[in-house]
């Protein structure tokens, strides 16, 4: 079956009808339309990824606007820098307990040279936002927004956080003004990840993986993954350094659950200090690690995890889950691989 290069919504990825792409048909493909035929799904999905790209441009933070809109945006920074302190389950504003995690924005979509957070080249960074929503998840195969995916990614709904609620008008306030320099309906070098990188042309070995977990990773995030808690986590105050495994960090649906994915990831981000120009591991270390993490620590369980990526055609390399094989190798070969050069995201 032929599988399409695309890209799909991000682990936090925003996007907002407030300033919806131009190139998107709102009127024809509402946000919530569902997508059941490949080939509306194909036109859908080349229609942006055609699209021309721009070079990197981001705004400078003494550039924040005065007045109500520069303390909406300084208010999403602070959301997004202390997500788990200020609407996390154990904020002390019993009211703003929104998030389903402990988890700040920022440890994924890191900072950049600038310190805000979600300027990170290859870092899922935010910078371009703005002109790649709403867009189709393939994930869902529906047309969703920035508040949806915002939602999504806090565990959250829109009775906790409404559209309209202080918080999602400061986030998405945020990463607009990030975007405020960006050319409309275009893309943009350097987001999401960098699926450039060259897999290693063999299945991904966990027992190796285990190892350089052990050297390279565990002082940080743990043994078990489990990450290291503030002194005051109970009240609010999260991770010095956040969970990879457990119930407080992506489930075995999570896009980071596929090891192309987090190969990249952590090529770029880790250990603490790396980034794309100047990697700290190997491609096939981070690979190795990746098969670690995903297949032998423990996580949390997607309930629904069998209705994701409803169009086996767009069902990404990596995706590996038992029901959707019959045949045991060609199950054991998507989760280790060997993968694709250039996977799909």
């Amino acid at each position: 079956m032929k599988a399409y290069k695309i890209s799909c919504a991000l682990l936090c990825a925003i996007s907002s009808a407030s300033f919806a792409q131009n190139s998107w048909d709102l009127k024809k493909y509402p946000l919530g339309t569902k997508i059941t035929q490949v080939d509306e799904a194909k036109k859908l999905i080349e229609k942006i990824e055609k699209r021309k790209k721009q070079n990197w441009v981001e705004p400078n933070k003494n550039d924040i606007p005065k007045g109500k809109e520069g303390d909406n945006i300084r208010y999403g920074i602070n959301l997004v820098t202390n997500t788990s302190q200020l609407i996390g389950p154990n904020a002390q504003n019993n009211n703003l307990r929104i998030s389903a995690n402990n988890l700040d924005c920022v440890h994924c979509h890191q900072s950049g040279p600038s310190g805000l957070p979600g300027t990170k080249k290859f870092s899922i960074p935010w910078i371009n936002s703005k002109n790649e929503f709403p867009q189709l998840d393939i994930k869902s195969m529906t047309v969703k927004s920035i508040e949806t995916i915002i939602r999504g990614m806090l565990g959250t709904n829109p009775q906790k956080m409404p559209d309209n609620s202080k918080e999602m008008v400061a986030i998405v306030a945020y990463i607009n003004w990030l975007g405020s320099k960006t050319i409309p309906n275009m893309n943009m070098y350097f987001t999401k990840l960098d699926n450039n990188i060259h897999l290693p042309k063999r299945a991904a070995d966990p027992v190796k993986g285990k190892g350089l977990y052990s050297t390279q990773c565990s002082s940080c995030h743990g043994e078990e993954g489990l990450g290291i808690k503030k002194p005051n986590f109970n009240k609010g105050e999260g991770y010095i350094f956040p969970p990879i495994a457990g119930n407080d960090t992506y489930s075995d649906g999570g896009h980071m659950y596929m090891i192309p994915l987090l190969t990249s990831f952590l090529y770029t981000n880790m250990p603490n200090g790396a980034t794309h120009e100047n990697p700290l591991l190997k491609i096939e270390d981070a690979y190795d690690i990746s098969a670690y993490v995903n297949h032998s620590l423990s996580r949390k369980k997607e309930k629904n995890r069998v209705l994701l990526y409803p169009l086996k055609e767009y069902r990404p390399e990596g995706f590996a889950i038992p029901e959707n094989f019959k045949d045991k190798k060609e199950f054991t070969k998507a989760k280790f691989g060997p993968f694709q050069t250039h996977f799909w995201w």
